[in-house]
Order: structure tokens, then sequence, then C-alpha cells
């Protein structure tokens, strides 16, 4: 049963680290615009972006089916989901003011929780 709870917390740990460097990637690209500059940015940039939400979208929805009471607790984990969502569905490009908003204004909020949750780990 030791193994069984070793291995849960490994995997958990593991989203939790995967959902910290793709969010840490998202605001370091985005953190360099204001709204009006990141419309303009390059594709490549724009790109970059969308897919490291997305993979921040994966990790977070993994650590959902892994521990749902855990991840329920994590703010900004919702919106997270819903912005790796929202982009996966966007038959283009994904609208860069829900991103950057995003990236502004709830980004910040879920990154404090995960490096506070992988230090008490």
């Amino acid at each position: 049963m030791g193994a069984l709870m070793t291995e849960g917390m490994e995997a958990v740990t593991a989203r939790l680290q995967a959902g910290l460097v793709a969010s840490q990637k998202i605001s370091d690209l985005i953190s360099e615009f204001s709204l009006g500059e990141y419309e303009l940015a390059s594709w490549e940039t724009k790109n970059t972006v969308e897919e490291e939400y997305q993979a921040l979208a994966g990790s977070m929805q993994e650590l959902r089916e892994l521990d749902p009471d855990f991840a329920e607790r994590i703010p900004g984990l919702a919106e997270a989901v819903g912005v790796g969502r929202h982009i996966s569905g966007a038959e283009l490009e994904a609208e860069d003011e829900i991103l950057w908003r995003s990236a502004a204004e709830e980004l910040p909020q879920l990154q404090q929780a995960l490096l506070q949750l992988l230090m008490h780990s």
C-alpha cells in the first residue's frame, strides 16, 4: 500500500511540476507585451503561448483525474484548463485577449499555488 501512495504522490508531483514549468514559460513570453503589443506579436510567439497553455491544461486535467479533491483546492486550475480547452476548440488561433488576460490576471495565482504545493510535497 505504501508503494501505491508513493507512486500516486509522484504522479501528482510530476503534474504540479509540469504545470509550473508551462505556466512560467507562458508568463515569460507574455510579460514582455501589453495586450496591444501581444496582438501584434509574431505567429511563433503566439503559437508557443498556445502550446504551453495546452500543456498546462493537460497537466492540470491529469491532476484532476488523479486527485479531484486536491485539484479542486488549487486556485486558478479550472481557469487554466478552460483556456486550454478554448485553444483546443479554436478553429484557427485562440483569441489574443483571452490568452493575454489569463496570463496577466489568473496565471500568477496558479503559479504561486503550484510553487507552494511543490515546496511542501
